[in-house]
């Protein structure tokens, strides 16, 4: 087991006029035509070939979205460019910057000449190309060759494009579990709740864009690293009604190239005009469906509710079908008051049934991929689907094709819902995972309902990360809780906590709060060009910045997880005393970091933090580590 807590440092280097903003870049994400093209090699600043080029070819690239906040403001977009070729290139390249449907061109370059030696340029697309953000996330170059004579290669070694902006500054997610308070142990085949909360901090106007919450558990080792399966679907708790299918509202959608919202609407019915529709067309067909995707399934159950479909040739089907390889089952009820259920191979197709108002289904796991369709407790034959299993259950009202009358989909209602994963650990209460916009400040608590079919102990946590991506915003799990079979042996307390100056700093330099004075994170402020062991705000010669204390009941190792690149302008370092000289260097993450080894119960370690300024450039850096512990 370990336990993890959130460490931040915040760097900052101000020089006497500073006008900081935001910086993004922007990568290729695929490319295509001319020779040949590699992804991986246009964004990676080496002479390694991105694309080969031939005589008068053109390659194209399409780039990532920008990821900062949509109301940022642009300031300059840089085009990099490095470039080859072989010994007969001539001329220029020819480099647009279009749309990805290739209807608009936002700017051009014509002007940078072609090379047969390694050849770097750059160029400020800021005015030319009249950027936006919408611009930004449409965009693809497209660069040709301007060689004329003798065929020769040109090659891309490396693109890229350098935004700065202005706008709301990114946040930080932090991420406390609340339930399970400590490990537990129960009873395999029973529930527990899962319960986290995440704040976003960071300064006024800090935005943490959606935030995902996933419930997870381990396979190997003890961290947590596989998403729980659920088996919670919200659109069976839901009732659709004769207004919803009429006007495609409550999440229905059209399908079969059917325009239903054309149809004429005479209050609560839909009166189809069948004019312009061909022969076997239908007026209107809409569906309502939700998809499941797991290992293996034990069941699926549900009781429903349905009136018939009114109109000539009109049906209401309800279908279970295997998305991957387009096998399905369907019970349908039709104009004539006939039930029946049939497969997509005409295997199964028993005729009608007499249906009361309330009715029901199983479909029960027989094998890994079969599935036997139970009704009025007869089995119907099988459904394969393919393993793992992906499929969908959909709900679908359908008019008869090229005919007038009224048809309308009337108080549909799926009363339960019961599914089964084969799976040690799965979510039978919210989604897997869920999302809410986060802005600084905001609180968020999340909980499920796990149930625990295992044998064995397993580790449980919640990770949250943003829309924003974890290059903008790092990802945040909670400590780990484990959950042990009843008649399993105790798990050892690897707690501890963590201790910071209790004064000495202020908001935005060292704590985030107004006429905050406690410090919560490493703030180093650099003052001069080429700074060096400039130490966290808060700590001095008597008191570190961080104090570790064992609270477990065992010895324990305490490691820093760093899994940020370090700026090549700076230099952190640590030492348990107050001396940087000899301090340890951090090294190139990802890495981790000894900062405690077989710390006895009850004892404390001292950590001290200092940070060098190599390179003269203006900026802010922001990195989170986590602390973990395990048993020595």
């Amino acid at each position: 087991m370990s336990k993890k807590i959130l460490l931040l440092f915040f760097i900052v280097f101000l020089l006497a006029v500073n006008v900081l903003g935001l910086q993004e870049e922007l990568n290729v994400t695929t490319c295509s035509g001319a020779t040949s093209c590699s992804e991986a090699n246009y964004n990676d600043n080496t002479t390694s070939i991105g694309h080969t080029i031939a005589k008068a070819g053109t390659g194209t690239s399409e780039w990532s979205n920008f990821q900062g906040d949509v109301s940022s403001t642009l300031g300059d977009v840089w085009f990099y460019f490095r470039h080859g070729g072989e010994a007969d290139v001539a001329n220029n390249w020819g480099i647009d910057f279009k749309d990805v449907a290739g209807t608009t061109t936002y700017c051009s370059i014509n002007d940078i000449a072609m090379s047969s030696s390694d050849t770097y340029d750059t160029r400020n697309t800021t005015t030319d190309c009249s950027w936006t953000i919408s611009r930004l996330d449409d965009l693809k170059i497209e660069v040709t060759s301007g060689v004329s004579g003798k065929p020769a290669n040109g090659y891309i070694y490396y693109a890229d494009l350098y935004i700065t902006y202005t706008g709301l500054p990114f946040g930080i997610l932090n991420a406390t579990i609340t339930d399970p308070t400590t490990d537990i142990t129960i009873d395999s085949n029973t529930s527990f709740y899962l319960n986290a909360t995440v704040t976003c901090n960071g300064d006024v106007g800090a935005v943490c864009g959606i935030v995902y919450a996933w419930a997870r558990y381990n396979t190997s080792g003890v961290e947590p690293d596989t998403t729980m399966l659920s088996h919670y679907f919200n659109v069976f708790n839901d009732s659709f009604d004769r207004a919803d299918s009429a006007d495609l509202g409550n999440g229905w959608v059209e399908t079969d190239n059917v325009d239903c919202l054309n149809s004429i609407v005479d209050g609560t019915y839909k009166i189809y005009d069948p004019s312009g529709v061909g022969t076997g067309e239908r007026a209107c067909a809409a569906y309502h469906e939700d998809s499941f995707e797991g290992t293996a399934l034990n069941n699926i159950s549900f009781d429903w509710q349905i009136e018939s479909a009114t109109g000539d040739g009109a049906a209401n089907y309800i279908l279970i079908y295997n998305t991957t390889g387009g096998t399905y089952a369907q019970f349908i009820s039709d104009t004539d008051g006939n039930y029946y259920w049939n497969h997509k191979d005409g295997s199964l197709n028993l005729g009608a049934y007499t249906v009361t108002e309330w009715d029901s289904f199983i479909m029960q796991n027989i094998t890994t991929t079969d599935y036997e369709l139970i009704y009025d407790g007869v089995s119907q034959g099988t459904l394969n689907f393919t393993s793992p299993l992906t499929g969908a259950i959909r709900f679908r009202h359908s008019s008869a094709g090229g005919r007038e009358g009224v048809s309308y989909l009337d108080n549909l209602s799926i009363t339960s819902v019961n599914m089964s994963f084969v799976s040690p650990l799965y979510t039978i209460y919210n989604e897997n995972p869920l999302s809410k916009i986060l802005n600084q400040g905001d609180e968020w608590n999340i909980s499920w309902l796990v149930n625990y079919t295992g044998t064995q102990a397993y580790y449980v946590d919640v990770l949250f990360n943003s829309s924003y991506g974890s290059a903008s915003i790092p990802d945040n799990d909670t400590n780990n809780r484990k959950i042990n079979p009843t008649g399993g042996a105790p798990p050892a307390d690897i707690s501890f906590t963590l201790t910071y100056p209790n004064s000495g700093c202020s908001e935005g330099n060292g704590c985030t709060t107004a006429s905050c004075t406690a410090c919560t994170y490493c703030h180093i402020n650099f003052s001069t060009l080429y700074d060096s062991n400039v130490s966290c705000v808060g700590q001095n010669s008597t008191v570190p910045f961080w104090i570790y204390t064992n609270t477990g009941d065992v010895s324990m190792d305490i490691v820093w997880e760093w899994n940020e690149t370090i700026d090549s302008a700076l230099t952190l370092k640590y030492d348990t005393d107050n001396n940087p000289t000899g301090a340890t260097i951090v090294p190139d993450p990802p890495t981790t970091v000894n900062i405690a080894l077989a710390l006895a119960q009850g004892n404390n370690q001292s950590i001290w933090g200092w940070g060098d300024l190599t390179v003269g450039v203006a900026g802010n850096y922001t990195y989170k580590i986590d602390a973990t512990s395990s048993q020595s």
